[in-house]
C-alpha cells in the first residue's frame, strides 16, 4: 500500500512540477580566464568572491569549452557544436567580417523567452556576429544588451583594437542597438569598461527585484548572459587596486602588475552581482554560473597551471576551463562538491532549458543544440550506478572530413585519453604567442616551460596521445612511444571510429573561408574619425554575401571535379557542406508553434491531473479497505460495539506501551553490544572527503 501510496505522490508531484516557479540564471562568463588564475586552485592573486561561490556550488572538474573565443562563444549559446554551423576553426571574428551566427540557428535565450517567458539580458562581450542587425544580440533572443560587439575595445576610451591593425580611432559600444559613448570627465574617479558593466547589472537586478515587489510570484524569471571584459588584453592600469598588487607582488614583478589589478577588480564585480542578488531576495530562486570561453593567454600574463597550453591552442590549457554552478537553488548536501564527469560547454544549453522547465516539452524534432542535459548531475550527483553521468568522449573539434583536423578526449578502459589530429591552419591560431608550461614558483612569479624543452612531448606527424588519467599537464605524447604501438594504434583507431560517426552529421561542415573574408563596406573609417564599428550590410546585401561565398566554394568543387575527368581520374571529394547547413544561413528560425501555450492551459490540465490522482487514491484506498474488512470476517471476528469498545482500545493500549518497553530494553541492549561497528557511508564527490565516487567505511567510536 505504501508504494501505490509514494507513486500516486510521485505522480501528483509531476503533475505540478511545471507550476513549480522556474528559477532565476545568472551566467557569466570570463574572458581568458586560466585554470591558475584563481585562489581556490592556487592561484597568486585573491579572489575571495570566486572563493566564495566556489566553496558553495558545484565544481565542474572536467568542463571543456570547443575552440577559442567567437567560435567557443557561438557554441556557449546554441549548444551546437561549431562544426555543424560551418565556424569549426580556431580563429575568431574580426571587424568587416561576416561570420555570426547563423540566422536558422537559436540561441538559449531564444529558447527561454518563447518556452518560459524569460526576460532576457546581456552585459558585456557579444563577440558573435555584427555585420547586420540580425547577428546583433538583440537580435539573438535578448531584450536589452550592454557593452560591445567586437573582440576587444581599451577598457578606458572604448575604442575598438583590431587584432591585426591595433589600435582604432573608432568606438564600439552600445547599449541595445543605440551607441554608447562615455567620457573620462564623466566618472570621478577612472573610467573602466568594468565598471559599468557592473553597474548595468546591478540596474537591471534591481529591476527585476522590483517586478518581484509588485507581481509577486506572477513575475516571470530572468536570464542574464554577463560575458565579462576581463581578464582578455590589452590591460590597463585599475588605480583603485594598485597599492594592494605592488604588496601582493613585492614590488619584484612588474610584468604582472596589471593582471593582478584586473583579477581584483574581476573578482570585486563578481562579488558585487552576488551580492546584489542576496540583498535584493533573488539568490535563493537563481541559478549562477561562472566559467570562461578559453583559457589564459600565457603572453598576457595568465597561467594555466598544471594544464600544457595557451590560448588557442588544443591542449587542456585552453580547452579545461573552471567552471563553477552556484546559487540558492543548488541543494544544500551538492553544495561544496565537485564533479569529474566529463562536461561540454555545448551542454548548457539543455542544461539551462532543464532548469527553466522547458526541455521535456521541445519536441525531439525541434531540438536545436548537440549538448547533454547535465541538471540531474549538477543537482544529484553521479549516482549510485553512475547512471547521471551523460558523457564517455566529447568531440572538441573536426576541421577535415579526413580527420587530419580533429580531437577529443575519450574514456577506455577506465582511462582518459585525448586525441590530436592537428591542421595548422584549422587548428592554430593565427596569433598564438608563447605557448608551453606555466610554472609557479614560491614567491608568486611563474617561468615557462617551452614545449621544445620536453622531449616527449613533441608531436609525432601532427599528431598526440595523451593518458590524461596520469599525465594532466600533457607532457608524454605516447605516440613517440615505440614500444607501445600496438596499443597506441588500437586508441587511435577507437578515438577515429567515434569521429568518423560526427562527420556523417547531416550538418557537418568544415569551415567557410568566406565567413573570415574582411569586406571594405565595413571599414568605419568610411564615416569619419570617431565613428562607432556598426552594422555594415542591409539583410539583402548580407545574404548576397553569402550567396556568393557558397557559389564560389560550389564552384571550386566543380572544377576539380573537371579536372579529375579530364585527366581520367577518380573524383571523390566531397562537397564540404551539405545542403541543410547552407540553409541555416538562409532560412531564419521559427520558434514552435505551441511554444508559448503552455502558460494559457496549463492550470486547466494541472487540476484535471490533481482531480484524476485524488480519485485514484480514494478508490485503492477503499478497495484495501474493504479486502481487510472481508477478510477480518472470514477469520470469525467482529467488531467490538458499545462501551467495550474503548475498555478494549485502552487494554491493547498498555499492552503496546508494555511491549515497547520491552524492546526498547532490548535495543538499548543491543546498541551496547554493536557499538563497534562498521557503518558504511556514500559520500558522492565532497571536496573535504577522501575517494568521490566510492562508498567509505567509516568506525562510529
Amino acid at each position: 500500500m505504501m508504494h501505490v501510496v509514494n507513486y500516486l505522490s510521485l505522480l501528483f508531484l509531476a503533475c505540478v512540477h511545471a507550476d513549480i516557479k522556474a528559477p532565476n540564471i545568472v551566467f557569466v562568463l570570463m574572458d581568458d580566464l586560466g585554470w591558475h588564475d584563481v585562489s581556490y586552485n592556487g592561484g597568486q592573486f585573491p579572489t575571495p568572491n570566486i572563493d566564495s561561490l566556489w566553496a558553495d556550488a558545484v565544481e565542474l572538474n572536467r568542463h571543456y569549452i570547443h575552440l577559442m573565443c567567437s567560435p567557443s562563444r557561438t557554441q556557449f549559446l546554441t549548444g551546437r557544436y561549431a562544426m555543424r554551423q560551418g565556424i569549426g576553426k580556431m580563429l575568431p571574428w574580426d571587424y568587416t567580417e561576416i561570420g555570426g551566427i547563423p540566422v536558422g540557428q537559436p540561441t538559449v535565450a531564444n529558447w527561454l523567452k518563447v518556452m518560459s517567458n524569460y526576460s532576457t539580458y546581456a552585459v558585456g562581450k557579444w563577440h558573435c556576429g555584427y555585420a547586420y542587425e540580425g547577428l546583433l544580440p538583440t537580435n539573438k533572443g535578448f531584450d536589452h544588451f550592454f557593452g560591445f560587439y567586437q573582440g576587444a575595445i581599451h577598457y578606458g576610451d572604448m575604442k575598438y583594437i583590431d587584432i591585426k591593425f591595433g589600435d582604432s580611432n573608432h568606438y564600439d559600444f552600445w547599449e541595445d542597438e543605440d551607441q554608447v559613448l562615455v567620457k573620462a570627465d564623466d566618472f570621478e574617479d577612472q573610467l573602466n569598461t568594468m565598471y559599468l558593466y557592473r553597474d548595468k547589472v546591478v540596474q537591471y537586478i534591481e529591476k527585476e527585484a522590483a517586478k518581484r515587489i509588485v507581481y509577486g510570484d506572477k513575475a516571470n524569471p530572468f536570464y542574464m548572459y554577463i560575458p565579462l571584459q576581463t581578464i582578455h588584453g590589452p590591460l590597463e592600469r585599475v588605480h583603485e587596486y594598485e597599492a594592494q598588487c605592488d604588496e601582493i607582488l613585492g614590488g619584484n614583478i612588474p610584468r604582472r602588475s596589471k593582471y593582478c589589478q584586473n583579477m581584483l577588480l574581476s573578482d570585486d564585480v563578481i562579488g558585487k552581482i552576488m551580492n546584489t542578488l542576496k540583498d535584493s531576495g533573488l539568490w535563493e530562486n537563481t541559478l549562477f554560473v561562472l566559467t570562461t570561453d578559453n583559457g589564459a593567454d600565457i603572453a598576457n600574463k595568465g597561467c594555466n597551471f598544471p594544464l600544457r597550453g595557451t590560448k588557442g591552442t588544443l591542449f587542456d590549457g585552453n580547452l579545461r576551463t573552471i567552471a563553477l554552478v552556484g546559487g540558492g537553488i543548488i541543494p544544500t548536501p551538492q553544495r561544496g562538491t565537485y564533479r569529474d564527469a566529463l562536461v561540454s560547454s555545448l551542454d548548457w544549453t539543455p542544461t539551462l532549458l532543464h532548469y527553466a522547465h522547458a526541455l521535456n516539452r521541445i519536441q525531439h524534432n525541434d531540438k536545436t543544440w548537440d549538448g547533454e542535459d547535465q541538471h540531474d548531475l549538477i543537482m544529484k550527483g553521479v549516482g549510485v550506478n553512475d547512471e547521471h553521468i551523460k558523457r564517455d568522449h566529447i568531440v572538441f573539434n573536426i576541421g577535415l572530413r579526413n580527420l587530419d583536423s580533429a580531437s577529443l578526449v575519450f574514456e577506455k578502459d577506465n582511462h582518459l585519453y585525448k586525441y590530436i589530429a592537428q591542421d595548422g591552419e584549422v587548428d592554430q591560431w593565427l596569433y598564438k604567442r608563447e605557448d608551453g608550461w606555466c610554472v609557479p614558483e614560491k614567491n608568486g612569479d611563474w617561468n615557462m616551460i617551452m614545449d621544445a624543452d620536453i622531449s616527449l612531448a613533441q608531436h609525432v606527424d601532427n599528431k598526440y596521445l595523451f593518458d590524461l588519467t596520469y599525465d594532466v599537464s600533457e607532457r608524454t605524447n605516447l605516440l613517440q612511444l615505440t614500444d607501445q604501438d600496438e596499443d597506441n594504434q588500437e586508441l587511435v583507431e577507437f578515438a577515429k571510429q567515434i569521429l568518423t560517426e560526427y562527420t556523417h552529421h547531416s550538418l557537418y561542415s568544415e569551415h567557410l573561408p568566406f565567413l573570415w573574408n574582411r569586406l571594405a563596406a565595413g571599414d568605419p573609417a568610411l564615416f569619419g574619425e570617431g565613428s562607432f564599428v556598426a552594422p555594415f550590410l542591409t539583410e539583402s546585401e548580407y545574404f548576397r554575401h553569402l550567396a556568393k561565398g557558397f557559389g564560389r566554394i560550389e564552384e571550386h568543387h566543380e572544377d576539380a571535379a573537371l579536372r579529375a575527368a579530364e585527366k581520367g581520374v577518380e573524383f571523390t571529394d566531397t562537397m564540404p557542406y551539405t545542403k541543410k547547413l547552407k540553409a541555416l544561413y538562409f532560412h531564419k528560425w521559427e520558434a514552435p508553434a505551441y511554444a508559448g501555450q503552455r502558460s494559457a492551459t496549463w492550470y486547466i490540465y494541472t487540476i484535471i491531473g490533481i482531480v484524476i490522482v485524488a480519485l485514484i487514491v480514494i478508490v485503492i484506498v477503499s478497495v484495501a479497505r474493504w479486502r481487510h474488512l472481508k477478510s477480518f470476517y472470514n477469520d470469525g471476528y467482529e467488531p467490538i460495539k458499545g462501551d467495550n469498545t474503548k475498555r478494549a482500545s485502552n487494554e491493547k493500549e498498555q499492552e503496546a506501551k508494555r511491549l515497547l518497553k520491552d524492546s526498547n530494553d532490548s535495543d538499548e541492549e543491543e546498541e551496547e553490544n554493536t557499538n563497534d561497528s562498521a557503518q558504511y557511508i556514500h559520500v558522492d564527490s565532497n571536496r573535504s572527503q577522501p575517494d568521490i565516487n566510492t562508498a567509505l567505511i567509516t568506525v562510529e567510536n
